[in-house]
């Protein structure tokens, strides 16, 4: 019962940091992950970027510069949870077989 609290209590990163940790996943896709994150947030907490994508409409999206950055950031995030749970030999087998898509 122990275990379950302490699980619940952790916050989604530190989940993360430790399934990073847990299943030896290379340190070059772990710095992607947090990196693709860290500037996911950088360009939020930006008030003009901000403000952009909150008044940006879909026909502008293709050639809007802010909107175009949250979609490099998303692309190599994506990059790297497709590797963490479908390359990692120890992670891709349960993603397989437990995994909801």
């Amino acid at each position: 019962m122990n275990y379950l609290r302490g699980q619940v209590r952790l916050t989604p990163l530190e989940v993360v940091a430790r399934a990073i940790e847990r299943y030896a996943i290379p340190k070059a896709i772990a710095g992607e992950l947090f990196g693709a994150y860290a500037e996911f947030l950088t360009i939020l907490d930006d008030e003009k970027s901000r403000d952009a994508l909150e008044n940006l409409r879909a026909a502008d999206s293709r050639t809007d510069p802010t909107f175009g950055r949250i979609r490099t950031v998303s692309q190599k995030f994506e990059r790297a949870l497709d590797n963490v749970f479908f390359e990692n030999p120890k992670l891709a087998p349960l993603t397989r077989k437990y995994g909801v898509f």
